[in-house]
C-alpha cells in the first residue's frame, strides 16, 4: 500500500474514531438525562459510565506508551552513531506516533 493510500485510511479510521467518540458522549448525556425520569435507566447509565471509562483510561495508557516511544526515537536521534537512513525513519515514524496521539485526545 503506498504512503498516499495508506494516510487517506488513517484518515478514514481517525474521522470515524471522532464520530464514534462524539457519538458515545451524546447518549452518555441522554442517558443521564433520562435516569431521571425511568428507575430502570439508572444500571444501564451506571453501565455506559463505566465502559465510557474503561475507554478513557485504555486511551490515557496508550497515551502514555505511545509518549515512551517518541522518548525513545528521540534519544536515537540525538545519538550521534545513528546512520542517516535510521534517522529518517526515525523522524518518520516519531511523526507518525505524534499523530497517533492527537487522535487520542
Amino acid at each position: 500500500m503506498d504512503i498516499a493510500k495508506r494516510d487517506t485510511f488513517i484518515q478514514i479510521l481517525e474521522d470515524t474514531l471522532n464520530r464514534n467518540k462524539t457519538f458515545i458522549k451524546e447518549k452518555q448525556k441522554y442517558l443521564n438525562d433520562k435516569k431521571q425520569e425511568n428507575t430502570f435507566l439508572n444500571d444501564v447509565s451506571e453501565d455506559y459510565s463505566l465502559y465510557f471509562n474503561g475507554i478513557e483510561q485504555q486511551s490515557e495508557k496508550q497515551k502514555e506508551a505511545l509518549l515512551n516511544l517518541t522518548k525513545h526515537i528521540s534519544e536515537i536521534m540525538l545519538d550521534s552513531s545513528t546512520p542517516k537512513e535510521m534517522l529518517k525513519y526515525a523522524k518518520y515514524d516519531k511523526k507518525l506516533i505524534l499523530n497517533e496521539i492527537k487522535t487520542l485526545d
